[in-house]
Parts: structure tokens; C-alpha cells; sequence
């Protein structure tokens, strides 16, 4: 987080300083007292999330959207922070009971004969088991980003809900029940998602695969150089791939009374494939990697790769038709 934090602020203050018109650019450099306050202060220092510093400046200033914050007109704080808490502690609940009922290593690179279908559901059930540790640490966070008034981040088109935006980590039901595997890695560890989109994918330049594929290597290189990081990001940029290949078939070829089952076709693909990369994660080697993969016969690469060459090749992006110029008045003819 020390990092992410130390990168931002020095891109940020780059920014400012070129004239770069970049949302979160500051043009004075902070003082030791306002450095140090933004690396060591707030909530989450070890898990984040990850806040901009412009935001901390304003929070500690009292300005902007933290203006009535220690006042009767700042949102009540106590029933959502208590609603993240409980979260966190049922979260905690399930990874200690996961551990030990299905622990990972021992599913993922056992050596026991298993059927295809029970190494993976003992699997999913186990990276579920371990994805809940995140989600406790990230809700707990989450309560005290809230109890403190920085999670603020304005209100609903009603004008009277608060909304908590930037308290929030890793929504479970949308990253659990995603159909596309996209906007997955948008809503796990959503705001390094956004530091990653801020100072990684928008200054690569291009478009399609090759910046997906710069920022979760970048992430993998963050996260730790072992190969089964690099391999899991390398991997999930074919995912994300994939799936922008097939909701563009969705959106393009398929017709719109069909948008409801492909959606679930395309959740029941996300679900199979995040599990299926994740299992790098856990990986210490390039042996273990591949011995989990294997065990599964290499189908989720397959699949993929099939799925991204049959949505090039025969369902190729349909670029929208250019509107004919309107005829030259007699005056512009003139003109000219």
C-alpha cells in the first residue's frame, strides 16, 4: 500500500507540475508533516484501500465533501459501519471453517486420483474459502474508513442516501456473481483496479489486449515475483480478453431476446475460468502451476483461446457506419 501511495502522489505531483490535465493532479508539492500523514494516516494502511491524495486533503481540510463533516448535516455513520463489520466477521467465520474443512494447497496440488468434476468443485469451494480472508480484511477496513467520515462520497440522485463509495473494497455479490469476468477484476480490490486503470492502462496507450496485458503483469510483478503470480495475471489478461470477446458477440450479433441466457452461459464461463487461472495464484512454481492446470486437462486455456480465435475470426467487430456528408449549400459552395 506504502508503494501504491508513493507512485500516485509522485505521478500526481508529475502531472501538476507538466500541466497534464489528469483528475487527481496537485501542483505543490506537500510538506514532510502532509507526506507522512498520507502514507501512515487513515484506515487500511496493510490491506487499503488505496485513497488519491487530493482526497486526503480534503478530508483533512475539511473542504469539499467532508465540508459538514463533525456536524449534524454529515450522514449518519453507526448502521453502515456496523453493516460492513458484520460482513467482515461472518467473511472471517467462513475462511477459518474453509481452512479447515477444505484446505487449498492440499485440494489444488493433491496427488490423489480425483474425478474431474470433484477436484474442481473441492477447488471452487476452497478458493472461496480463501477469497473470504480478503473480504474480512476489506470490510473491516471498510467500517473504519466509514466510522471516520473518509468513505464519504456523496449522495444518491435523491439527494438524501449517502453513498460510501470509496470505503468500499470488494462489493461480494458483484465479484461472486459477476457474468463477465471484465468487470470481475473491476470490483475485487476495486480502488488498486482504479490506481492500476489510472497509472498503468491509460498512459500504455492502445487498445484491445496488449494494455491488459502490461497491467496484471505490472500487478503480478506488485503482488510478488514468484512465477505463480506472474502466471495467474498473465493468465486472468486472457480472461478479460475473452470475456470482452464474448460480450461483444452479446452486444453485437446476438439478439436481444437472448441476452438472458447468454449472460448465464457467460456467468457459468467466468466462474469456471476464475477458479480455474486462480489456482496459479496459490502456486509457488512453474511445476505447480502446470500440475494444476494438467489436472484439469488444460481445459480453461481451451476454452479461452478457442473462444477469443472463433470471436475473431468469424465475429469480427462491426464498426458503426459513417453518416453520408450533407450536400454543400450554394453559399458554402461559394465560399469554397
Amino acid at each position: 500500500m506504502l508503494v501504491l501511495k508513493l507512485i500516485s502522489i509522485s505521478m500526481d505531483y508529475q502531472d501538476g507540475m507538466t500541466g497534464k490535465k489528469s483528475k487527481h493532479a496537485v501542483s505543490e508539492l506537500p510538506s514532510i508533516l502532509e507526506y507522512c500523514g498520507y502514507l501512515g494516516g487513515m484506515n487500511g494502511i496493510m490491506v487499503g484501500p488505496h485513497f488519491y491524495y487530493d482526497d486526503y486533503t480534503r478530508y483533512a481540510s475539511g473542504t469539499g465533501e467532508y465540508a459538514n463533516l463533525g456536524t449534524q448535516k454529515f450522514p449518519r455513520r453507526a448502521l453502515p459501519a456496523l453493516k460492513a463489520l458484520g460482513t467482515g466477521i461472518l467473511c472471517a467465520g467462513l475462511f477459518a471453517f474453509a481452512t479447515k474443512t477444505v484446505p487449498r494447497s492440499a485440494i489444488i496440488f493433491s496427488k490423489e486420483d480425483m474425478s474431474f468434476f470433484k477436484r474442481f468443485t473441492l477447488s471452487f469451494l476452497a478458493n472461496m474459502g480463501y477469497r473470504s480472508r480478503f473480504y474480512f480484511a476489506w470490510h473491516l477496513s471498510e467500517s473504519a474508513y466509514i466510522l471516520s467520515g473518509f468513505g464519504f462520497d456523496g449522495y444518491e440522485e435523491d439527494g438524501k442516501t449517502a453513498t460510501w463509495t470509496k470505503a468500499i473494497n470488494a462489493p461480494i455479490a458483484d465479484i461472486e456473481l459477476n457474468p463477465s469476468a471484465a468487470s470481475v477484476v473491476t470490483r475485487w480490490n476495486c480502488h488498486t483496479g482504479q490506481w492500476l486503470r489510472t497509472y498503468v492502462y491509460e498512459r500504455v496507450g492502445g487498445r484491445g489486449f496488449w494494455p491488459v496485458l502490461v497491467t496484471q503483469i505490472i500487478s503480478g510483478v506488485w503482488h510478488g515475483m514468484t512465477t505463480g503470480y506472474v502466471l495467474f495475471f498473465f493468465n486472468s489478461a486472457i480472461l478479460i480478453h475473452c470475456s470482452r470477446v464474448i460480450y461483444r458477440i452479446q452486444k453485437e450479433y446476438l439478439p436481444k431476446k437472448y441476452l438472458a441466457v447468454s449472460n448465464e452461459v457467460h456467468r457459468v464461463h467466468t466462474l469456471f475460468n476464475l477458479n480455474y487461472v486462480a489456482g496459479s495464484y496459490a502456486a509457488g512454481n512453474v511445476y505447480k502451476c502446470l500440475g494444476w492446470f494438467a489436472s484439469l486437462y488444460y481445459l480453461g486455456h481451451i476454452e479461452m483461446l478457442t473462444i477469443i480465435l472463433v470471436g475473431t475470426i468469424f465475429f469480427p467487430r462491426k464498426h458503426p457506419k459513417r453518416k453520408a456528408a450533407a450536400p454543400a449549400s450554394q453559399d458554402e459552395k461559394k465560399k469554397a
